[in-house]
């Protein structure tokens, strides 16, 4: 995280209603026993430092071609002109949560799109996003970094433009500025997903403050209890985990209580979305969080790329135990 990080000063608590007297504050009951650990093993480190060397890089370019004064000029105008939309606009996960989920009696999915095979177009990924959502999706998410996509902001503006409002689309990548935030939001995101606490450390609620400020759902990817705690503490209003960095035990069940057990013990008014990579993952954790994130793997995995309103359907009849 740069200096650049002081120009972003919006509240987190503006992305959701949040009561922030913590002695009246109730959380989710966790499980005894199931307290997550310090040990989760994550991603190969090698390769997830080598991803975030390669991200520094690309955004250092793309801040020293802009300036101090041009960006500070691009990512105030973001905020001013996302403050000027209205509550109508922002934050349309969470409004989607608190509206449907109840009335559902399951979790929200996000459907991930990406490119697979080196013939894939961005306008192949929009026409798939607009099949997911005629099918039911509840949520789109493009992934936009440079090792999906030689052009993840194509992809995602297109995806956007064609999915036209009906559901919000996410943007994913691992977000270490303030600027690809605001990139995001230019190319049509309403969300992104990949601020992750290991990855940016106390930075952490800047990038999430400034989401906030853009009026995007941008829950914050923990591994652990330290981690939970110090992102309570700093006003994060939203929470992920198993998407960017994954949760890899090798112990049968340990993965799943160290889940439970983080997910579990978040702020009872703290929205939560876990990741899963493969339908057979899906059942034991639907009742963990109150958004899942299908990752496009899971989708190929089954054989089902091209066919949205089958996918969808069996989605739906696992996450609503039909």
């Amino acid at each position: 995280m740069t200096a650049h990080g002081a120009l972003v000063r919006a509240p987190v608590s503006t992305c959701r209603p949040r009561n922030t007297n913590t002695n009246t504050r109730r959380r989710r009951v966790l499980a005894a026993g199931s307290g997550a650990s310090e040990g989760g093993q994550q991603a190969d480190d090698d390769s997830l430092a080598a991803i975030i060397m390669r991200r520094k890089d690309s955004v250092e370019m793309a801040v020293r071609a802009l300036g101090d004064d041009g960006l500070e000029e691009r990512l105030s105008s973001a905020a001013l002109a996302a403050s000027r939309t209205g509550d109508n606009a922002a934050f349309p996960f969470s409004r989607k949560l608190i509206s449907e989920g109840t009335r559902r009696g399951g979790p929200l999915v996000i459907y991930e799109i990406r490119r697979f095979d080196p013939e894939d177009t961005s306008e192949a990924l929009a026409a798939r996003a607009v099949r997911l959502v005629e099918a039911g999706a509840d949520a789109i998410s493009v992934r936009i970094d440079q090792e999906s996509s030689p052009a993840g902001e194509k992809d995602l503006f297109l995806v956007s433009r064609a999915v036209n409002g009906r559901v919000p689309v996410f943007a994913r990548d691992f977000f270490i500025h303030p600027l690809q935030i605001c990139d995001a939001k230019m190319a049509g995101a309403t969300g992104v997903i990949g601020i992750t606490a290991s990855v940016t450390g106390r930075g952490t609620p800047i990038l999430s403050s400034y989401a906030a400020s853009l009026g995007l759902d941008a829950p914050v990817e923990i591994v652990n209890a330290q981690e939970l705690d110090q992102m309570e503490g700093a006003g994060v209003p939203s929470y992920s985990m198993d998407i960017q960095v994954a949760i890899n035990v090798r112990v049968a069940g340990v993965s799943q209580q160290i889940l439970s057990g983080v997910l579990g013990n978040l702020p009872f008014d703290a929205c939560s979305i876990v990741g899963v990579k493969s339908m057979d993952e899906l059942p034991p954790r639907v009742q963990m969080a109150d958004g899942i994130y299908l990752k496009g793997e899971a989708c190929r995995q089954e054989g089902l790329a091209i066919f949205e309103e089958e996918l969808v359907a069996r989605v739906v009849s696992l996450t609503n135990g039909d």
